[in-house]
């Protein structure tokens, strides 16, 4: 190839006269590869009319002078060679014809450059010619225009297109389906009473957001939020990881004898969740992943406040990983270093020394870790859990509401009437916790948890209730001491983790007067739900799950009553201390519901959270209130919320567990008769106290009005023997009014 450039075809057998160059050296030179010059003239070009030979191989390197260098000559003091060549002052002509030489092939190889560019461009240019031909996009574009005009072929087009749309429009049920989410979205369905819109940000499935980092919060007052907190472990929970039996068969938090039958019934006999059986092992594996994992990314501490304390407006924000953290640590053994030390290791020791030994809340909190053993992902924070207190009680300061002159209406609530086969509202048993946005009420006393102490299922809801809402039982882990959640307390995005846990009880099997029962097999709560729904917790959107357990007491008429009422005028609503507390109650369920009382932190995720609020006899129950007037009561007071329109959703049970068949009375001449044959069972609900009037007459009556009528016509009503709802009928001259059912 080199010949060709630069040889002159006139130069290929002869050489000029005197050349220092023949034959024999410049083959000993190319055998011993060495630079061979070229013979150049005095202008440092080539001259093959002088019959020149050149060189055909060059070896060192080389430094192109450019055109300049042949148009003028260089100063013999600025000419250079290459690194192997020495300089020679005494000789211009050797240092031309190397210049010269050196320009030449840089000229060459930029040529070859050029060429093969070219000869790549025209390639690819004819390539792709060669392909549409082949292809003729052209000819086929045509033939599907003059397709399209034909008849045939409108239809077919006006059909694709069709298809494309109906799939545009099915795509976005299909990916809630595949969620696990509800197909019954129709008209009908949305417009039933009962039904639950999917608004607001609900979403149903796995899939959660906002908890990629180890976010908490402490909030040990509303003036004092975002604060550490920080309290060390006694035993670092790496530690505890190594420790934790493969089997699970010892726990150290707990002591044999309330522990070992647990251990033998599980081990015998595990539930399933979600058609996968869960054994202790899984549990145990589960265990060592949150101990050794640090989802607070604390290290060996851990946050810590006392809800217990001082302060109002106390709020602690913790993901499902992170308390199922603090459950291990505490099955473990493990407690915080302060010398109150926690109130969940202090419900352990308190549980475990009662004789016989209580088992619901070792199943209770075992129930919550093996849930989330199938539910959590390795790492996985999961969904988040708002706990909070309000502000302070004020019995009075509510009455403000009245200078609002733009008060809304009263809405008629949401009237489920169960046991005894009336019709139904079509939702879940507001203590099953099953429907979305939807606060479950806890009819509490002093401390969440009540008698029972945290320890069992007893004939209370509020005692049942943190038993089968294992999160709200391990929140006790905020108290110091051995002290109690106090009430009011919330907890948003709490769920139930253990089956058979709503209103209606009875006195023979399978309840024998308990509030709810955990099964013998397969306990879990397989219908857990999984609405999810997006939250504003400190200027940080979080996920929750769309519920709530709401801890609040009324005020005791059977305390207020102390000895003027026996039990029996009590039970049949003929005390007239029973009717003497209706602001004190208004306030205590706006302190519990209205977002303003909280935290400011965690307001905006109360209204986001809570759109509907599940009761039963609140206030009516084992503190002995009048169902009627406490009906009337919540419907108010849930009337003033300032949340934004909240939906009441009153249950009504035949043999509640609390005070059964007392309910019985918001019926009237509707069916309390029959409703108190089916479920006193000798308990001492007199029927022929039930009356006329009905919590029906009553929606009929009130609804569209102000609440202030509601609450002015309550504030004068009088005493007994007449019912409450007789003497609210006696206002109106007609009391065969058109009922309302929802």
């Amino acid at each position: 190839m080199m010949d060709r450039l630069f040889r002159s075809p006139l130069t290929k057998s002869n050489r000029s006269t005197g050349s220092p160059w023949t034959e024999s050296k410049i083959k000993s030179a190319r055998a011993d590869r060495s630079p061979l010059p070229e013979r150049c003239n005095s202008q440092g070009a080539l001259s093959p009319s002088r019959r020149e030979h050149c060189v055909r191989s060059i070896r060192v390197p080389c430094q192109n002078a450019g055109k300049a260098a042949q148009e003028a000559p260089i100063p013999l003091s600025a000419r250079t060679t290459s690194t192997s060549q020495v300089s020679n002052q005494g000789n211009p002509r050797a240092l031309s014809w190397q210049e010269s030489f050196h320009s030449r092939m840089s000229e060459a190889a930029n040529r070859i450059e050029v060429l093969s560019a070219t000869i790549q461009r025209r390639n690819s240019k004819e390539i792709i010619e060669g392909w549409c031909e082949r292809l003729r996009i052209d000819d086929c574009r045509q033939k599907l225009r003059e397709y399209v005009a034909t008849p045939h072929g409108m239809m077919v087009f006006t059909m694709a297109a069709l298809s494309v749309l109906l799939l545009l429009c099915l795509l976005p049920l299909c990916v809630h389906l595949v969620q696990g989410g509800d197909s019954d979205t129709s008209v009908g369905a949305m417009s039933n009473a009962g039904s639950v819109p999917n608004n607001g940000g609900l979403r149903r499935g796995p899939q959660l957001t906002g908890q990629a980092s180890k976010f908490w919060l402490m909030c040990p007052s509303v003036a004092h939020c975002g604060e550490r907190g920080l309290q060390h472990w006694q035993t670092s929970p790496q530690v505890l990881a190594k420790h934790v039996a493969t089997d699970l068969a010892s726990l150290p938090g707990l002591p044999e004898t309330a522990y070992g039958p647990v251990y033998t019934h599980w081990k015998h006999s595990p539930p399933q969740f979600r058609g996968a059986i869960v054994h202790l092992s899984d549990i145990a594996v589960f265990m060592s992943q949150l101990l050794s994992s640090d989802p607070f990314g604390t290290g060996d501490m851990v946050p810590w406040m006392d809800f217990g304390g001082d302060g109002e407006g106390k709020v602690a924000v913790v993901t499902q990983r992170q308390l199922a953290f603090l459950v291990a640590n505490i099955l473990m053994g493990n407690s915080i270093s302060t010398e109150k030390g926690d109130g969940l290791s202090a419900a352990l020791r308190r549980c475990s020394a009662k004789t016989p030994a209580p088992s619901s809340f070792v199943f209770s909190l075992l129930s919550f870790l093996a849930v989330l053993s199938q539910e959590l992902a390795p790492r996985q924070q999961g969904a988040s859990l708002v706990a909070a207190t309000p502000k302070a009680l004020d019995k009075t300061a509510w009455k403000g509401v009245w200078k609002n002159n733009s008060l809304a209406k009263l809405v008629a609530p949401t009237l489920c009437v169960d046991g005894f086969g009336a019709q139904h509202c079509g939702l879940a048993d507001f203590m099953s916790g099953g429907t979305p946005f939807q606060a479950m009420t806890d009819i509490a006393g002093a401390f969440v948890g009540g008698g029972a102490e945290l320890c069992q299922v007893a004939n209370s809801q509020d005692e049942s209730a943190v038993q089968f809402y294992s999160e709200a039982l391990a929140f006790a882990f905020f108290v110091g001491g051995s002290g109690m959640l106090p009430v009011p307390w919330t907890l948003l995005g709490a769920r139930r983790y253990l089956r058979d846990f709503g209103g209606e009880s009875s006195n023979g099997p399978p309840f024998f007067a308990s509030c709810g029962k955990i099964r013998g097999t397969d306990w879990l709560n397989e219908d857990i739900h999984r609405f999810t729904v997006n939250a504003t917790v400190y200027s940080r959107e979080l996920t929750l799950h769309a519920s709530a357990f709401v801890a609040v007491a009324s005020a005791c008429s059977g305390c207020i009553a102390g000895a003027t009422c026996s039990h029996g005028d009590l039970l049949n609503h003929n005390c007239n201390a029973q009717r003497q507390h209706l602001d004190e109650d208004v306030a205590r369920w706006l302190q519990a519901y209205d977002p303003s009382m909280y935290n400011p932190v965690v307001e905006a995720a109360f209204r986001q959270s809570i759109r509907r609020i599940g009761t039963g006899p609140w206030g009516a129950g084992v503190w002995w209130g009048d169902s009627q007037l406490y009906f009337l009561t919540v419907w108010l007071a849930t009337s003033l919320l300032s949340g934004g329109p909240t939906t009441l959703d009153y249950y009504v049970y035949d043999h509640f567990c609390e005070n059964p068949s007392n309910q019985c009375f918001v019926l009237g001449d509707r069916g309390c008769s029959e409703c108190v044959a089916k479920g006193q069972l000798g308990i001492g609900v007199d029927a022929s106290r039930c009356g006329r009037g009905s919590l029906l007459d009553m929606v009929n009556r009130f609804a569209g009005k102000s609440p202030r009528f509601l609450y002015e016509s309550l504030a004068a009503i009088g005493a007994p023997p007449s019912q409450v709802f007789d003497l609210l009928l006696q206002e109106q001259n007609n009391g065969n009014s058109m009922i309302i059912m929802k």
